[in-house]
């Protein structure tokens, strides 16, 4: 069983403890839970890939059957300090060890799952600044290599006479 189908497995769990609602627009999140985006991820190996701190909503990760509900505030914080796993930003995309989830007290019994997303909802609110500068992020990036690609055609157009694909 792959990555991806063990994280649907994950959040067809989550839907079934829940009640919450799969979301068809992945950019958004995984999941919706009373009108709240949610990350789930299975961490297949103690790692949960591919968290997003710049979507800012809540992480919740199964990790051998042991649930972690993270809110959004917690996951900027640990990825100030981190590495992008493909890029240099880790806002935009990181990975996140389940043991730090655990030391950070982030453990979560299922029959509280629920309750524990939606408190990590009220907790990340409680940040609406930051909030907006995490939503900022991807438009910057966005913007930023936008600008790159504009300037390296340029060099190329000048330098080598080179309008298309090289």
């Amino acid at each position: 069983m792959g990555i991806t189908s063990k994280g649907k497995d994950a959040e067809e769990l989550f839907i079934k403890i829940t009640g919450a609602i799969e979301i068809a627009d992945k950019a958004r999140g995984d999941c919706n839970l009373d009108g709240n985006d949610v990350e789930v991820k299975f961490a297949d190996g103690g790692t949960a890939n591919q968290v997003r701190a710049c979507k800012y909503i809540p992480l919740v990760v199964l990790s051998n059957e042991q649930w972690y509900v993270v809110p959004p505030n917690e996951i900027v914080a640990i990825a100030q300090y981190r590495a992008g796993q493909h890029g240099k930003n880790s806002f935009e995309n990181l990975t996140i060890t389940v043991s730090v989830l655990a030391s950070r007290g982030f453990k979560t019994d299922r029959f509280e799952l629920k309750q524990a997303v939606l408190a990590a909802v009220a907790t990340g609110n409680k940040y609406p600044r930051l909030k907006a500068v995490m939503l900022d992020i991807p438009v910057q990036t966005k913007a930023l290599a936008n600008s790159q690609k504009e300037l390296v055609c340029n060099v190329l157009r000048e330098e080598t006479n080179q309008t298309g694909g090289i």
